[in-house]
């Protein structure tokens, strides 16, 4: 069986490029209580850009306008696709159950967030 094919979304607030990071709920299987990007697994047949709205879709209530394919140095998983977009409502419009609190964050604030791995580095990277 070969690898899970993953997309992400850094959805960033366009007054001043704080991230939207999403709290994995309490429950949940995989790192619960860690903040994460919009995103999951790709479904049979799609597309990692139409998995991306999708996912942001189910996960914080929000249609993305253009998204823009981020070229990382490093990519935290083998066969995952990263893109940037901008949104400004503030909050998300609704949040699944796999997922419990929202918070817009920016570099300085990323120490005070428990971040699934390598998601700091990926933030380093693109965030003002």
């Amino acid at each position: 069986m070969g690898m899970k094919r993953t997309t992400a979304v850094a959805v960033l607030h366009p007054d001043d490029g704080r991230v939207l990071l999403l709290r994995r709920g309490a429950t949940d299987q995989w790192r619960p209580g860690h903040w994460n990007l919009p995103g999951g697994h790709l479904d049979k047949g799609e597309s990692y850009e139409r998995a991306a709205r999708r996912e942001t879709w189910e996960e914080a209530g929000q249609k993305l306008g253009e998204l823009h394919p981020l070229v990382l140095q490093r990519l935290p998983r083998k066969h995952t696709q990263l893109y940037w977009a901008w949104w400004n409502h503030d909050p998300p419009l609704l949040l699944d159950g796999e997922n419990d609190a929202w918070a817009w964050v920016s570099r300085n604030g990323l120490a005070r967030y428990p971040l699934i791995p390598d998601l700091h580095s990926v933030l380093s990277e693109i965030l003002p």
